[in-house]
């Protein structure tokens, strides 16, 4: 979490037991192979989940030729969740799957 996080202070007023309401994106999309010829995608932090699962289902669908695009934003370096695993599929679908690393904060690595 980040001390200027939008949830971070009700977090806090958590107590162990307690429960937290959540949903997921608003509106429905169904996807259908072949339906369009690229696919973009913006994420942001752990709102990588659901992108990396619609990627990989497109992109290992041998009837799908579709081409991924995905734009993904986290703090810093050492925020990114899956890069080894985004990075296999850029590899393996050179020209299909394509990855933009946004970083908010500089970090002593690059990537």
């Amino acid at each position: 979490m980040y001390p200027q996080g939008r949830m971070l202070h009700h977090f806090r007023e958590l107590c162990v037991g307690d429960y937290l309401a959540v949903k997921g994106p608003k509106g429905r999309f169904r996807y259908q192979p072949g339906q369009v010829r690229a696919f973009g995608m913006i994420a942001g932090g752990s709102g990588i989940t659901p992108m990396f699962q619609v990627a990989r289902a497109i992109l290992e669908n041998p009837k799908d030729m579709t081409n991924v695009h995905l734009i993904y934003a986290n703090v810093t370096y050492e925020d990114i969740l899956l890069k080894e695993e985004l990075d296999s599929l850029v590899a393996n679908y050179p020209g299909r799957f394509k990855v933009h690393y946004v970083l908010n904060q500089r970090s002593f690595i690059g990537i």
